[in-house]
């Protein structure tokens, strides 16, 4: 892997954002729009971009055993990064801001922007696509439960009811049984599902473009915070990951793959669940937009690790 070929695929990727961005400055779309648009992400292509992922590989022995390591392995992580980030923040966890920087550090945006890069950095293994959408799995449980509690400190928000009940999950009650018996879609409908899966990615990234327009960049390049979070979620995650998962001998793709999602950008579900919670959503934009920046230099050069 390249520095030059992932740095391009990168590149592109946050490239999208430019529209969003001119669309905003140019006041030809308004602020309110985002919610529109975000509402269509979240309830039309979200979930047609995880049956889609399931509909990219057979299901065997070897798959599950992969699924069943991923999921443990990526919700430890993500624990233990958590819990990292905490001890860092204590002494002003009291802050929303620095409430909000903790669950940060640990999310990342596995699907809308993980999805791609793994396409274009493992075109012969289309499994590696739905490892992506079973780290969001895992990112659901904990957002919806120890995320929502770290945010607002209120274990009346913890909801296991949207745990189990939101857009993501439920296309994951027809993709998995589709997978589970390796059922194929019907061609016209599998390129309905493509066709909106595919949408992710760009709506997903003319989202962020729109937020960059109405950021304040004077405090998203003054907010310490930010800058750990990103840290966090950038460099400490992937390369503790890479340091533990490098000797144990497992499936090369699942290794691979492992890593390249660790170190994905931080997720766009952040700042969703900062203003669900009212909980300094200023700062998750902020995280959220500068890190898809950073992540430019920081992806290709951990990869060249892989």
């Amino acid at each position: 892997m390249s520095f030059q070929i992932t740095g391009v695929n990168v590149l592109m990727l946050v490239a999208l954002c430019i529209p969003g961005f001119i669309l905003m400055k140019t006041k030809l779309l308004k602020e309110d729009f985002i919610k529109g648009f975000a509402v269509v992400l979240l309830y039309v292509c979200s979930p047609a971009l995880s049956l889609y992922s399931f509909q990219q590989a057979r299901c065997d022995r070897q798959m599950l055993i992969n699924i069943g390591i991923l999921l443990a392995v990526v919700t430890v992580f993500q624990l233990l990064i958590m819990l990292l980030a905490y001890f860092v923040f204590s002494r002003r966890f009291y802050q929303p801001s620095a409430r909000v920087a903790t669950v940060a550090s640990a999310f990342g945006n596995v699907g809308f922007f993980g999805v791609p890069v793994l396409q274009a950095l493992l075109p012969g293994n289309p499994e590696a696509v739905i490892y992506s959408a079973v780290f969001i799995v895992s990112m659901n449980l904990l957002g919806w439960t120890l995320g929502m509690f770290i945010m607002s400190g209120d274990k009346k928000l913890i909801s296991l009811k949207r745990c189990a009940i939101n857009p993501t999950t439920l296309g994951l009650l027809i993709a998995l049984p589709l997978f589970f018996t390796n059922t194929a879609l019907p061609a016209p409908l599998m390129g309905w599902v493509e066709f909106f899966g595919k949408m992710s990615t760009p709506l997903a990234m003319t989202i962020l473009g729109m937020r960059m327009a109405t950021a304040n960049f004077k405090e998203v390049f003054t907010d310490g915070k930010v800058y750990i979070a990103i840290f966090f979620k950038l460099i400490a995650f992937p390369l503790l990951l890479f340091a533990v998962l490098k000797p144990i001998p497992m499936d090369a793709t699942l290794k691979v793959s492992l890593f390249i999602l660790a170190g994905m950008p931080p997720a766009a579900v952040t700042l969703n669940y900062a203003e669900l919670t009212d909980t300094a959503p200023k700062t998750a934009a902020n995280i959220v937009i500068l890190g898809s920046l950073a992540c430019v230099l920081t992806l290709p050069l951990l990869l060249l690790l892989a």
